[in-house]
């Protein structure tokens, strides 16, 4: 999908081009295949999302907000990205969205609000 798209669970699959998604796959198949070769071990495998979100003001006003993830697991890991979003009203509510195609959601010719 491409275009702008709000910042949810559901669209957490298309976020930086794919690469989150692809990132989360690649640790949860570590863990499974960890799980199968030591099945005895009875310590918890655990995969890790983690998103920090760094708000840049303009004028006082929320501008952009710069998201770095990691996906992880305990069993050994990859690294994250940085990314900015910008933030958008919808319905009275302020969300963060991003240009699924890799460029600057603000570049998309968007109003900032409602």
């Amino acid at each position: 999908m491409s275009g702008i798209q709000v910042l949810s669970i559901e669209t957490l699959k298309d976020y930086d081009d794919g690469l989150l998604a692809a990132a989360f796959m690649a640790n949860l198949r570590a863990v499974i295949a960890d799980l199968n070769e030591r099945p005895s071990d009875d310590r918890a495998r655990k995969l890790i999302l983690e998103m920090a979100f760094v708000p840049s003001a303009h004028g006082g006003d929320l501008d952009r907000v710069n998201i770095e993830y990691k996906v992880k697991h305990n069993i050994g890991g990859h690294e994250g990205r940085e990314q900015i979003l910008t933030p958008k009203i919808m319905d009275k509510k302020m969300n963060l969205v991003f240009a699924s195609t890799g460029t600057d959601a603000r570049q998309q010719g968007l109003p900032m609000d409602d």
